[in-house]
């Protein structure tokens, strides 16, 4: 098993780090018990680190994908999906005392990718639409919020 994975990450590094290019994509799918998920997804995708040594944690690893568009789907596209969380930050210069302070910070990091259909300018009033009627209902509306 490391042996495949192994394998798979060196060929996986060796893709672009632009985010994408159709032509080193894979061109199936790989299946089986041993292969990562990363590996079995229409959009595979291996991880970067992001290294920062003024940051806590230092490194962040970044999913990123040799794929602009879904394995077996010319018209779908290789989305990222992302999660914010939070990171100290060191201050650029220490204090008088000589210490030095940490203050918290969002980044975004890209978990993983999914295959989604493109957006396309007829689906944006569609979209639009979805937003506006889409509401959070008031706590008091919620039974279990009271």
């Amino acid at each position: 098993m490391l042996y495949f994975f192994m394998n798979n990450v060196s060929q996986y590094h060796n893709e672009t780090e632009s985010g994408g290019d159709i032509q080193k994509c894979p061109t199936a799918v790989s299946s089986g018990q041993a292969v990562p998920t990363n590996y079995r997804s229409t959009c595979p995708w291996y991880y970067t680190a992001a290294h920062d040594p003024t940051r806590f944690p230092t490194t962040i690893m970044q999913a990123r994908s040799p794929c602009i568009y879904c394995i077996g789907s010319p018209i779908n596209e290789c989305v990222p999906v992302s999660q914010n969380t939070t990171v100290l930050q060191k201050s650029p210069s220490p204090s008088p005392d000589g210490s030095y302070i940490f203050y918290e910070r969002q980044v975004t990091v890209t978990v993983g990718l999914t295959c989604a259909g493109p957006r396309l300018a007829e689906n944006a009033a569609t979209t639009q639409a979805l937003t506006k009627t889409t509401t959070i209902a008031p706590a008091e509306d919620i039974p279990w919020a009271k």
